[in-house]
């Protein structure tokens, strides 16, 4: 007696996949961040651009005495593009801080033959300065200077240190001075500081 066959089971196995299917499976996923990461950096250099479009560029201006006519002087400019805030501008002649410019005026007084037509004012604690503006913080015209003191006015002039802090509209701050280029201006006025709080101890 014949035992009944099994029937025959056909299975079909798919067929084995290429590489460029197994690649292609992850593309979309590789696609999306791809376009966030450039979305994330587009945003970032945007922003360092529009940093760098509002960044106000403040000299502090020096105009020595040479010639017979103009004012002389010192005064902060923005020769950058957007407005600047100015923050807790500081004075100092020679390493002494100094509260105004009453000090220079004496100065000038004692020279041989003395300048006396002086103009100064102080900037408050915070003040704004448009882009194209300037601030005269102290000024003499050239006419009032006699000839014989101009080296000495010019050599007084440079012994006046000025620091102030210029923030921009996104509130990136440094600090701004009149020191050697190669020193940092934190670290000289921290300097100077010390050594009036030095001074005030002894």
């Amino acid at each position: 007696m014949e035992l009944p066959k099994e029937p025959l089971q056909v299975r079909v196995l798919p067929a084995p996949r290429t590489t460029l299917e197994r690649v292609s499976k992850h593309v979309p996923i590789a696609i999306s961040v791809l376009a966030l990461l450039l979305s994330v950096w587009s945003a970032f250099a945007t922003r360092q651009h529009n940093k760098l479009t509002v960044r106000p560029i403040i000299s502090i201006a020096y105009d020595q005495a040479g010639l017979a006519s103009g004012t002389t002087g010192i005064s902060l400019r923005n020769e950058g593009f957007a407005v600047a805030r100015i923050e807790k501008p500081t004075i100092f002649f020679g390493e002494k801080k100094v509260s105004d410019w009453q000090f220079l005026k004496n100065e000038l007084a004692k020279l041989p033959e003395p300048v006396t037509r002086v103009r100064w004012r102080l900037l408050p604690n915070t003040s704004a300065l448009r882009a194209g503006d300037g601030k005269s913080m102290f000024s003499v015209e050239s006419a009032d200077i006699p000839p014989t003191s101009r080296e000495q006015y010019n050599q007084l002039l440079l012994k006046v240190g000025i620091f102030v802090r210029v923030c921009s509209i996104y509130e990136d701050c440094e600090l701004l001075c009149t020191v050697d280029a190669s020193l940092s201006c934190e670290r000289e006025f921290s300097r100077l500081i010390a050594l009036q709080t030095a001074g005030s101890g002894t």
